[in-house]
């Protein structure tokens, strides 16, 4: 069996995302999952949302082992 984390990157800055990857690298999960919309899914107000395909490419070398993607 394989465990994944959602990233969740909507309304927070870019180092949270990095460091949540990275603790998920740590802890042993095999995944962490974005998704590829270009405006926060929920809640209310402005906020960073950084759309799937850029996220990934920025992401290269923030972990060791765990696998990142877009479900």
């Amino acid at each position: 069996m394989q465990f994944g984390l959602d990233g969740r990157q909507q309304r927070m800055p870019f180092a949270e995302i990095v460091a949540r990857a990275r603790l998920a690298d740590e802890v042993g999960f095999d995944g962490v999952w974005g998704f590829d919309h270009f405006q926060p899914m929920y809640g209310e107000g402005p906020g960073e949302c950084f759309e799937g395909t850029p996220r990934s490419r920025r992401s290269p070398g923030v972990t060791s082992r765990v696998r990142l993607g877009l479900p």
